[in-house]
């Protein structure tokens, strides 16, 4: 999932239809230069590994992601390894994540302001 700008993500909410096929253990990975197969996936450290529990897809659950390693996000990918009854498919029915856009300033577009003030003598 990429972004349109650079985000700080704090939190994600997840839902799934039937708990029993709802995610497990879901390996987050941020800001990779390609894209990775499953194999690559389960080898490689993840960004922030979560190991989900029923009360995380309630409809007020947040799930908090560790704030200092989501500070300037492009993109998200997912890797998710089991779900909650071992059942041979997965179901995710709502996913999004919950952050701010990272503030870049483009200088160009500051333009230099006169005050019109001057030092020395008044009359």
């Amino acid at each position: 999932m990429a972004f349109n700008q650079p985000v700080k993500l704090y939190s994600m909410k997840l839902q799934s239809s039937d708990f029993a096929q709802a995610p497990k253990c879901v390996k987050i990975f941020i800001n990779l230069p390609r894209s990775m197969d499953f194999d690559d996936a389960e080898r490689s450290e993840a960004t922030q590994t979560l190991d989900l529990a029923e009360e995380d897809f309630k409809d007020d659950g947040l799930i908090p992601l560790r704030y200092v390693k989501f500070q300037n996000v492009q993109s998200v990918t997912m890797f998710v390894k089991n779900n909650q009854g071992d059942e041979e498919t997965t179901k995710i029915k709502y996913l999004t994540f919950i952050g701010t856009p990272v503030q870049a300033t483009n200088m160009n577009d500051f333009k230099r302001v006169r005050t019109g003030l001057r030092s020395g003598k008044q009359k």
